[in-house]
């Protein structure tokens, strides 16, 4: 009971969740000593716990480029080399680091297409459409 009520100040205090990270990966490998690493059965109770984790509230969504995403993919690399994989990343490790192109608007988007009496229709995004 008291670690519920930790993890709802957690999530909402930076400081907290600096521990909490730190503190969930040490129980996922509590798990990883009950199964046997290269067993051919599948857990689904550790498949489920690290979904569970990894699409939590407290990773907020994971955006490209975030401080969420660094430490999902920490977790996850920490969870490979646990299994024995070979890190294939940049500077011999599980992460590789990528350019990311971002595109600004200069106005609201807009389709144009020809009807069919062969008139120009133009659709506005949030009026005729949404993506």
């Amino acid at each position: 009971m008291l670690l519920l009520a930790y993890l709802k100040v957690a999530i909402k205090n930076p400081a907290a969740r600096l521990f909490l990270i730190p503190v969930l990966i040490g129980c996922s490998l509590c798990v990883h000593g009950q199964v046997r690493i290269g067993s051919d059965r599948v857990c689904a109770p550790c498949i489920r716990a690290h979904m569970e984790f990894l699409a939590s509230d407290a990773m907020r969504g994971r955006g490209s480029a975030t401080h969420d995403e660094l430490v999902a993919a920490t977790y996850i690399a920490s969870e490979l080399r646990a299994y024995g994989i070979e890190p294939a990343g940049d500077s011999g490790g599980y992460l590789q680091r990528a350019t990311l192109v971002r595109r600004k608007l200069t106005g609201p988007p807009q389709i144009t297409f020809k009807g069919p009496n062969g008139a120009s229709v133009t659709w506005n995004y949030g009026k005729e459409f949404l993506v």
